[in-house]
């Protein structure tokens, strides 16, 4: 018995070791290599990339430390945006009739459009000559507005376009949530006298608080690895304003340099940074939720 088991496991661990531990194994062997792929071979240089990349003195360093500013920043700030709009839209959707189930079947369309290709639809959307945004600004007479290549415009032309996409995903996780809430206690609260903000903040968060988390963890952990936006749209650019570090390890792996071993570095760093963040979150949150249990 415990052998078939054992075989009926088998390929699960078959599977997870081909897809993350020999992966993550190999890359923090190529983070120990000085290895370009513009010339010469792998050479041994231990945790010297390491200190090239976290050591104040080095030259590298400030260029890692502005894409690690940018990618928590560029992160934590759409992530907190689309949590509080998809709860508000949710909010107004969480209803039974024609027009919330109409707006709720249309908040699939961002999500089944292939990244790559509603990035390029966005750039076209923003070009400064043939965009439509731009003609249609200039009916009203602005115009000569650079959406792409300026700050602080680019900046609010990514989080656009990254609102549009994923904030649809944090209305339906929400909307679940929502829709699920026992409506007993509410209709109890509501004979008793209590208001609708003292139903919202003492009822409607609290029950729905652990879907509440899970968005908060999806859209994160995906916003820090943020990369298509990057690529199609600014290139890292104006200057290295929007150069996040998935777009600065595509830059020295594949992208220009193809230092190897540094791309490595960086992308084993990037990896501990949100399976950090990640896990302090769960945490975090898991307590939360317990002692809620607890008190009840």
């Amino acid at each position: 018995m415990r052998r078939s088991s054992s075989l009926l496991i088998l390929p699960v661990i078959i599977y997870l070791t081909a897809m993350t531990i020999f992966p993550t194994a190999y890359l923090v062997y190529l983070s120990l290599l000085d290895w370009n792929l513009l010339g010469g071979g792998p050479r041994f240089v231990g945790l010297q990339n390491f200190i090239d990349v976290l050591s104040p003195s080095s030259p590298d360093s400030p260029a890692f430390y502005n894409s690690l500013w940018i990618t928590l920043a560029f992160g934590g700030s759409v992530t907190l945006i689309e949590l509080v709009l998809g709860l508000a839209i949710a909010l107004l959707l969480a209803r039974e009739n024609l027009i919330a189930k109409l707006a709720q079947g249309m908040l699939v369309v961002p999500l089944v459009i292939t990244p790559i290709l509603l990035d390029m639809i966005w750039k076209y959307l923003y070009s400064p000559l043939l965009g439509p945004i731009t003609y249609a600004l200039s009916l009203f007479g602005i115009i000569g507005i650079d959406y792409l290549s300026t700050i602080p415009n680019v900046y609010i032309s990514l989080a656009i376009v990254d609102l549009w996409q994923w904030t649809p995903l944090v209305i339906l996780i929400l909307l679940g949530g929502l829709l699920s809430l026992p409506r007993q206690q509410f209709e109890a609260a509501e004979l008793d006298g209590a208001t609708r903000s003292q139903i919202f903040r003492y009822l409607t968060i609290p029950t729905i608080l652990p879907f509440i988390i899970i968005a908060l963890i999806f859209r994160l952990v995906d916003a820090l690895k943020v990369f298509n936006k990057i690529y199609i749209l600014t290139a890292g650019g104006p200057a290295d304003a929007t150069d996040t570090l998935s777009y600065r390890i595509f830059h020295h792996s594949l992208g220009f340099t193809q230092e190897v071993g540094y791309g490595a570095t960086l992308s084993l760093l990037f990896f501990v940074m949100v399976i950090v963040i990640s896990t302090i979150l769960v945490f975090s949150f898991s307590r939360i939720l317990l002692g809620g249990k607890e008190k009840t």
